[in-house]
């Protein structure tokens, strides 16, 4: 009993003196099988299962040694240290100063906060934020018993400095599985957990046929904690250097990101050397309480700009000012708008500019009536240097009376009523004409909607439901008046998702007059994984005389197109979806949408079609494209990618695209061929090769290819 009492008071003894060392305020642990206390030497000796913590640091080891006198830890045997920010250091040996900030360890091991690897031969803690490590292999891939990591680098010393957050590395040799690739006598690269730091970024390189060889050597200047500043230098065999800049803020009120691009290039048939260039912008700030603000600002010196040098396909730039409201039954938007056409047809004096565009959405409900109602103010403001100018005002009011019959039909009744005032301006022909005419209109409609869901559980679960749908909408006739010019109301589309609804024009500027009933019948299955199929036909049935809807839209005639849509998913391997509109007597097929993807993950087939007949309201002539693409897997990370894209009126391809991609946790190498036919003015067809390597923590190298897996586009 007695040396059991000694060995326990020497214990006391012991954790005592380890916690009398720390300073006051600062609380240590220590937990093992046995604490021992040498008087004489000073040194308390914990064995089995020892476990250290003091100041965020945390020390476990099979045997520690902690010397009062020299104020130093020895610990041994599977020793693991992690320090306040996760990072773990592994060794069967370490020497540490007693605040465990400081010391050496031999035959080292670490894993950093984001599991990435260091093993060296010795390990120098100089500071708590300094490691110094000798004969390193750094990686952040997986790494197994029998094969070596996607990649690493070896290095004879690597410095961790956690203040700087930043690891620099001397002579080392940059490996891709176990192949030396590159030697350097100096590389660093931010810690791990660094988010941004000033410092050149990853190089992108690529081969154009109009540009020629191109290199961008990008520097990222962080400026502030919420502000930085990327410069983007394009090298160019074929033209001038191309300068780009970056700029972004961040404050308590909203963000701000400007890009501005130039150079001084050839330009046109002539080939003439002019400065090129643009800009693009943007803000979203909360600026007043429940207000959202912000502006878009994108302009091009030329057409063609933006195009030639792969920044975007755009054919019109947007530019807008606006303000912004949203609450649960309140919405508040206000803009004013610009707009720069990049189509050879376009006429910039005859695109107008909207000062002010103002839509506004009142809703609310009575309990009493068991009715929901909305008010929707608008404004517009349309002017142009040459031609129309527009301006109207529009308040719509509509109520709707939801009921469910004692047999399960959803009946929805409404009552709508819209007063639109116009001053015109101007005249599309004659530019002088600066007489003001004014033009009103009301416009009633009443609806009627109609629908009785049925739905039962099968065998293995699958649900099935079929649903009728039909609407009737009652408004007065003639009264879409010529003298008020068409602006909002052009790009009309019917299909399926419109076919019920009482107006299926996209603005206002145009009415859906007259009587119409409108049918359909849904009908679906669905498992316990995804949708089986779903099926959707409709057709709507025009009783009043109109000819508000030109050209081929579908809805010229009395009786409408048939519109619908397919989705076909019967097993895990394929996804089918079709949408189509065909004429009243199943003849004339008008548009056809048809996307397919099918295969194992492994091989996996994607196909497409698509149709569109003349559309005489929007401006679009007949169009015929197909599309295939393939991804095929030749090993878990390892996969071949191509497709093509062909216009099959002309039989003319559009865009060819073939690569390989490879992919792991670490890894991802995408390299291939673009062929762009397509031609725009002094933007002419195109190949690109590209090869593009990002390699985790390090960023990503190569060129600016847009490559990547087809099949899930």
């Amino acid at each position: 009993m007695r040396a059991r009492l000694g060995w326990l008071a020497g214990a006391c003894l012991a954790i005592s003196t380890v916690a009398a060392a720390a300073p006051e305020g600062e609380d240590v642990l220590l937990e093992a099988r046995e604490v021992v206390w040498d008087a004489e030497a000073e040194t308390a000796t914990a064995t089995g299962e020892v476990f250290l913590a003091r100041a965020g640091y945390t020390l476990s080891a099979e045997r520690v040694v902690y010397d009062r006198a020299a104020e130093t830890v020895r610990a041994e045997g599977e020793v693991v240290l992690v320090d306040p920010r996760g990072n773990a250091s592994f060794a069967e040996r370490m020497a540490l100063s007693g605040d465990l900030a400081t010391g050496f360890v031999e035959s080292v091991a670490l894993r950093l906060e984001d599991d990435s690897l260091m093993v060296a031969r010795r390990a120098d803690r100089e500071r708590d934020t300094l490691t110094t490590l000798r004969d390193v292999t750094y990686t952040p891939c997986p790494v197994c018993p029998d094969a070596a990591p996607t990649w690493q680098i070896d290095a004879e010393k690597v410095e961790h400095d956690q203040d700087d957050r930043v690891v620099r590395y001397r002579n080392a040799t940059f490996e891709i599985a176990g192949i030396p690739v590159l030697f350097t006598p100096f590389f660093s690269h931010p810690d791990p957990a660094v988010d941004r730091r000033s410092g050149f970024l990853a190089p992108t390189f690529t081969v154009d046929s109009e540009l020629g060889t191109t290199a961008e050597i990008p520097y990222h200047w962080a400026i502030a904690p919420n502000r930085d500043l990327t410069v983007r230098p394009t090298f160019t065999t074929e033209e001038n250097v191309l300068l780009a800049l970056d700029l972004r803020d961040l404050q308590s009120f909203g963000r701000t990101d400007v890009t501005v691009g130039g150079t001084y290039a050839s330009f046109g048939e002539s080939g003439e050397n002019r400065g090129r260039g643009h800009i693009d912008a943007s803000g979203r700030y909360r600026t007043f309480e429940e207000w959202d603000t912000g502006f878009d600002l994108r302009l091009t010196t030329d057409d063609t700009f933006l195009r030639r040098y792969g920044i975007s396909n755009a054919n019109v730039l947007d530019n807008r000012l606006f303000a912004r409201r949203v609450e649960n039954d309140r919405f508040v938007d206000v803009e004013a708008l610009g707009f720069q056409g990049l189509r050879p047809e376009d006429e910039q004096g005859r695109i107008p500019y909207a000062l002010p565009q103002l839509r506004s959405t009142f809703t609310g409900r009575s309990a009493a009536l068991g009715a929901a109602w909305e008010v929707r103010p608008d404004l517009l403001g349309l002017y142009r240097t040459e031609g129309v100018d527009t301006r109207r005002a529009s308040l719509a009011g509509a109520v709707r009376f939801p009921r469910v019959s004692p047999w399960g039909d959803l009946v929805t009744a409404g009552f709508s009523l819209r007063g639109d005032l116009y001053a015109v301006r101007g005249d599309a022909e004659a530019d002088a004409d600066d007489d003001v005419r004014w033009r009103a209109r009301l416009l009633p409609r009443a609806t009627l909607e109609w629908r009785r869901p049925y739905a039962r559980v099968g065998a293995g679960g699958v649900a099935y439901g079929i649903e009728p749908v039909a609407s009737v909408t009652a408004a007065p006739t003639g009264v879409n008046d010529d003298a008020i010019p068409n602006e909002d109301s052009l790009d009309l589309e019917f299909d399926e998702t419109n076919l019920l609804r009482a107006d299926r024009f996209t603005g206002l500027d145009r009415f859906d007059e007259g009587t119409k009933l409108s049918y359909g019948l849904r009908t679906s299955a669905t498992g316990a994984d995804r949708e089986l199929w779903s099926i959707f036909v409709g057709q709507s049935w025009r009783v009043s005389e109109t000819d508000v809807f030109e050209g081929v839209s579908g809805l010229e005639d009395d009786l409408s197109d048939v519109v619908g849509r397919v989705g076909v998913s019967p097993h895990p391997w394929v996804d089918a979806d079709y949408r189509f509109r065909v004429g009243a007597d199943l003849g004339d097929l008008s548009k056809s949408d048809l996307q397919v993807v099918a295969g194992p993950p492994r091989l996996r087939l994607a196909f497409g079609h698509l149709l569109l007949e003349d559309e005489t309201a929007g401006g679009f002539d007949r169009r015929e494209e197909g599309r295939a693409a393939l991804s095929l897997r030749l090993t878990d990370s390892w996969s071949v990618i191509a497709s093509t894209r062909r216009d099959l009126d002309s039989g003319e391809p559009i865009l060819d695209t073939y690569g390989l991609l490879y992919e792991d946790a670490c890894l991802t190498v995408v390299a291939g061929v673009e062929r762009d036919f397509t031609r725009d003015r002094d933007a002419l067809d195109s190949t690109t090769v590209a090869v593009r390597v990002g390699f985790r923590n390090l960023g990503e190298f190569g060129g600016t290819s847009a490559l990547g897996d087809p099949t899930r586009e």
